[in-house]
């Protein structure tokens, strides 16, 4: 920032995301151009936007939201350890996190205005459930990793087909029970995400004449 000035970490997607947050806040419409005409986009996904918009209610600036979604951003670290725990040892679970810690790329990136800022958390809190829903077999831990993962997907597309996997993973699981008991379980663990997803998809429907998440 001191060669370049605080406006680096506001390029790229940040523009976007800034376009976003504020036409919701003067113009009440989700839109990505900074010009007239205002039109509803399905480009970007909401979550982020509507982070921005929560944070420059409260300060009246989108500076915060460099350190605020930074520190965000850091709790990925100890998620890839609690993960990590559960499924090797606590060694490789450690070094993992420190690795994770440390990786150049990820703390150059941490401070820029993108979904990536809360996506990564969130993402890797729905994977730490799984993994305990795996190891201990509580449906309410499946459920609450679903969910999480729709949220996640709100955030940034990219995880849309992970559901996939984790329903999957859940049938075979819960078919050492019962094969309609695996089948009832991975089919609300589908059905639990994209209730979650539903609003957005009832949006796109309804502004933009389109079910296309994104």
């Amino acid at each position: 920032s001191r060669i370049n000035g605080i406006e680096i970490f506001f390029r790229g997607d940040g523009r976007d995301y800034q376009n976003l947050a504020n036409n919701l806040i003067h113009h009440q419409t989700f839109a990505i151009t900074a010009q007239p005409p205002y039109l509803p986009t399905n480009f970007r996904t909401p979550i982020y936007p509507f982070w921005l918009f929560f944070i420059y209610l409260i300060f009246k600036s989108f500076t915060p939201a460099i350190f605020i979604g930074a520190a965000v951003f850091a709790l990925s670290a100890p998620l890839v350890y609690l993960i990590g725990k559960q499924i090797f040892s606590e060694k490789i679970a450690f070094i993992s996190a420190l690795i994770f810690a440390v990786e150049p790329w990820a703390l150059f990136q941490s401070g820029f205005l993108a979904a990536e800022q809360i996506f990564l958390p969130i993402f890797l809190l729905s994977i730490y459930l799984f993994c305990l829903y795996l190891k201990y077999g509580k449906i309410q831990h499946l459920y609450l990793a679903s969910a999480i993962l729709g949220v996640a997907t709100l955030t940034r597309p990219v995880a849309l087909f992970f559901i996939a996997i984790l329903a999957f993973l859940a049938f075979i699981s819960e078919l050492k029970i019962s094969f309609w008991r695996s089948l009832k379980i991975s089919t609300l663990t589908f059905l639990l995400f994209i209730a979650v997803l539903s609003p957005w998809l009832i949006r796109n429907k309804f502004v933009l004449n389109t079910w296309q998440f994104s």
